[in-house]
């Protein structure tokens, strides 16, 4: 699973039906408070096998041929846009990090204010 993998810098990993999805880390201080996540991108090898679909499907609990109607309304991305992609799931990640780092000084702000009206 995406949120499982150790690695700090964003790459693509295969998900559902092996579409790929990528994640950008949001710290706040030394903890990790989320992730940005771009997905739902096929792999080179697109669409999946019938036998990828019907496991797939009876994964999930839906009918295969749900699934295999929308088989062609993913995106299909060049090296070039992945490689694009990738830098911008971090770029967003940092921004989210850093809004939330500014928000906890804020808030740390507002509570020793607090603390010296007591």
């Amino acid at each position: 699973m995406i949120g499982e993998a150790v690695e700090i810098e964003p790459r693509f990993v295969p998900g559902s039906l092996g579409l790929l999805c990528a994640r950008g880390l949001v710290g706040v201080g030394t903890e990790l408070k989320g992730m940005v996540v771009a997905g739902g991108i096929a792999p080179d090898l697109w669409p999946p096998s019938p036998g990828e679909v019907q496991a797939t499907a009876a994964k999930f609990g839906i009918d295969p041929q749900v699934l295999t109607a929308h088989l062609s309304q993913v995106y299909h991305l060049d090296w070039a846009e992945r490689t694009r992609i990738l830098s911008f799931v971090q770029r967003i990640a940092d921004v989210m990090a850093h809004i939330a780092t500014e928000r906890h000084a804020l808030m740390g702000k507002l509570d020793t204010i607090a603390q010296l009206t007591r």
